[in-house]
């Protein structure tokens, strides 16, 4: 396969209404290693002098924490990475519905079949799932390319929300087109998880904004293993996607999570570019600037 390198920087801003103190943060920023990809350079800064650490969670995702004690009413938290990808296509092999169970042993996966906090088995899931129509399927791999097609086809790409009010509008994030996948594949008794992290910029192929953080779905497959859908994108997560974390639901890899003393609001402002090694990025990030919803 072919490499591509791309140069990734995301900027996070917390902006309180009054001074907070003895604030903590956990960051999910660094591209992931794998068999795909390869984080070749990554560098975390912050506006305020703290000690920065870093573990590494039980599915390989690089957690940083730091805490900053004295008083803030800002806090701007940038990473820049630079990212090898190889561009591999996925050898799709077919599979038979009784090889899972063999599969289930060889790549483990089971926590990845059960409904998560951010997943629920709801009424509202198992009705969409009829509405689908999908019917029996030859095999695994068949199943999950037309669930994949068919939440594609549904709806358009749109604001942020719920299942329920995806159903009523018929638009919704990327966020929610993953979990769609992957509550209706874990129905299915095929292990899924989500995958946080961004697309590279190519306006043909996705009909998603890149300067977004981008949700898919890994189902895993016989003979297979994990393989990546991008139902918001209608594409298979190849060498366009840059992984960051893995989990559960949307919940598990949130790109921040942050407490502190006080009672102040916050609100979080964040920008991402994206762009080819050899490109030029974005000459001000800040105009990239969006507000959390």
């Amino acid at each position: 396969g072919r490499l591509m390198f791309y140069s990734v920087r995301d900027i996070t801003i917390l902006e309180y209404d009054e001074p907070v103190r003895e604030h903590v943060v956990e960051i999910r920023k660094k591209p992931r290693d794998d068999e795909r990809q390869r984080c070749l350079h990554y560098d975390l800064e912050l506006s305020h002098d703290a000690r920065l650490y870093h573990y590494t969670d039980y599915l390989g995702n690089v957690v940083d924490h730091f805490d900053v004690p004295q008083a803030l009413k800002e806090l701007t938290i940038e990473a820049q990475a630079m990212v090898e990808l190889l561009q591999l296509p996925y050898v799709l092999l077919e599979s038979e519905w009784d090889e899972v169970d063999a599969m289930l042993e060889a790549f483990g996966g089971h926590e990845m079949l059960l409904t998560s906090p951010g997943i629920p088995d709801t009424v509202e899931l198992r009705e969409f799932e009829t509405s689908l129509g999908l019917g029996a399927s030859e095999g695994p791999l068949e199943y999950v390319l037309r669930l994949s097609k068919a939440i594609h086809d549904r709806f358009e790409v749109g604001e942020n929300g719920d299942l329920r009010a995806a159903l009523k509008n018929g638009r919704t994030c990327s966020r929610i087109f993953a979990h769609m996948m992957i509550g209706l594949s874990r129905r299915a008794g095929l292990p899924a998880r989500v995958c946080r992290g961004y697309l590279s910029p190519d306006p043909e192929a996705f009909r998603v904004p890149p300067a977004a953080p981008h949700f898919w779905a890994e189902v895993c497959l016989p003979r297979l293993g994990w393989v990546g859908f991008d139902p918001a994108n209608g594409v298979m997560a190849e060498e366009k996607h840059i992984c960051v974390s893995l989990g559960r639901d949307a919940e598990d890899v949130e790109h921040f999570r942050s407490v502190h003393q006080g009672q102040a609001k916050c609100v979080t402002r964040w920008a991402i570019d994206v762009h080819r090694a050899e490109q030029r990025g974005a000459a001000s990030i800040e105009g990239l600037l969006q507000t959390a919803e």
